[in-house]
């Protein structure tokens, strides 16, 4: 079980303890009891830690598709250029046969 796992769990533990309590920050809220107050606001951190962990899985999987497309395309150019390259190298002789010399007359 991951970190994240566990501090959802806690967290879910406690509100659920606590039941239903007013929205942090509510003209309501500054009635609470200290303890639903810290509820109140714990439930409020969650929400937005888990925003923020949805929004890095999806920004994490733009970046994965970006550098998988990348790496495609640098394996292609790589692959031309070697394929370039040996076409032409096989092209030459760098002992070749007099009568196969190039500008021999």
């Amino acid at each position: 079980m991951s970190a994240a796992d566990t501090r959802r769990r806690w967290a879910r533990e406690q509100i659920a303890k606590a039941g239903p309590v007013a929205i942090y920050g509510s003209p309501e809220w500054a009635d609470l009891s200290e303890r639903e107050k810290w509820v109140s606001a714990l439930r409020f951190a969650e929400a937005k830690a888990q925003e923020f962990e949805e929004q890095m899985a999806a920004l994490r999987a733009q970046h994965l598709f970006a550098a998988r497309q990348a790496k495609q395309a640098a394996d292609a150019e790589y692959v031309a250029r070697r394929d370039n390259h040996r076409r032409e190298y096989e092209r030459r002789s760098y002992r070749p046969h007099p009568a196969n010399r190039r500008g021999a007359a």
